[in-house]
């Protein structure tokens, strides 16, 4: 046991210095979301426009849906009243590593929710996806804005990851607009 001492604490040290170093952010230092480090000059990451997407000419877009189905089913769009002026904190991130938290790539957060579905559109103008990679959309509907997850917000809880085909449609040189739903349900 005495050989791998040194092998032990070499480890255990390099561990503590890859502890994630961020600065705080505007949801509060604990929130459990990371600072967006991609923002858009104009908004700052930020739609805090209408319920309605502005036109994009590279991006996602979709609606944030009520529903405990896959997103792979067709599920009807119902209406799905909130308790209160929600804000959606809808983001794509870089799920790629494997036993590495995942790097946002953008954010956007949508206020005064009053019900679901609601349209989003995730502009990516500026930002490089990469063939190869894993990237997901998650939702988290705020229902007290308080920018954490608490008791009476909504979540997704299924995977809703960028194809290839979707991947090269956001990458190519004439690109595009990919259309997803995301499903959030309680939590």
């Amino acid at each position: 046991m005495k050989r791998f001492g040194p092998i032990w604490l070499v480890f255990i040290l390099s561990l503590s210095a890859c502890e994630d170093q961020r600065p705080p952010t505007d949801r509060g230092e604990n929130s459990g979301f990371p600072p967006s480090p991609n923002t858009d000059s104009n908004t700052n990451g930020t739609n805090t426009g209408g319920n309605e997407p502005t036109e994009l000419a590279l991006g996602i877009t979709g609606n944030v849906l009520y529903s405990t189905e896959s997103p792979d089913t067709e599920v009807p769009e119902i209406v799905h009243d909130l308790n209160s002026a929600s804000s959606i904190i809808i983001e794509l991130r870089d799920t790629s590593l494997m036993d590495a938290p995942s790097e946002l790539v953008h954010s956007i957060t949508l206020e005064n929710i009053e019900s679901l579905p609601t349209p989003y559109a995730l502009s990516l103008e500026g930002f490089s996806l990469e063939l190869g990679r894993t990237y997901s959309l998650s939702a988290l509907v705020d229902s007290d804005q308080s920018g954490t997850t608490s008791a009476g917000d909504l979540l997704s809880v299924w995977s809703h990851s960028l194809t290839d085909e979707d991947i090269r449609i956001l990458t190519e040189e004439t690109p595009g607009v990919v259309q997803m739903n995301i499903h959030v349900e309680s939590i």
